[in-house]
């Protein structure tokens, strides 16, 4: 595995993706408030990412994170489930947002789900999330749906592997 995680740091020169851990949970906190900041002032919610517990989620699913010279820059949790995985989160830092960091960990989770045998990608994001509405798209992902999901309007998106 670790020649995979070199082919994720090409993006970004210097940039590194790694399995997250407990000593991180301070910087992976800031990073995902920094990184939801602009949808909070949006809408005045306060997404979910927002209160998760990280040392849990670190323990118990894991999560890689991308650093450059040494700073985590972004986080990506995934769920895997019996025909696809799931990406939970993927949040990068708005210093490095539009610099392929989110693109080296959406490449993570595509080996992720090709590794286990997987035949796509699922996640959804906040209609009101138009940085990601415009995103997800230029990575090959399809929309599949919309619904209302705990007082949320989701967006539902799709990348079929091949």
């Amino acid at each position: 595995m670790a020649t995979t995680l070199a082919a994720y740091a090409r993006r970004v020169v210097g940039t590194r993706v790694r399995t997250a851990r407990n000593a991180d949970v301070p910087a992976i906190e800031a990073l995902v408030a920094a990184a939801f900041a602009p949808f909070v002032a949006r809408t005045g919610i306060r997404p979910a990412p927002l209160a998760t517990d990280w040392p849990t989620v670190i323990s118990a699913l894991g999560a890689s994170v991308a650093t450059l010279d040494d700073r985590i820059v972004g986080v990506l949790v995934v769920w895997p489930h019996p025909d696809h995985v799931l990406v939970d989160l993927l949040a990068v830092g708005p210093a490095e947002q539009g610099r392929g960091v989110g693109s080296a960990l959406l490449d993570r989770a595509e080996a992720l789900a090709r590794e286990a045998g997987k035949g796509a990608l699922r996640l959804h994001t906040n209609a009101a999330m138009r940085e990601a509405l415009a995103y997800y798209p230029r990575r090959d992902f399809v929309e599949t749906g919309r619904r209302t999901e705990q007082g949320f309007d989701r967006v539902l998106f799709e990348k079929r592997l091949a």
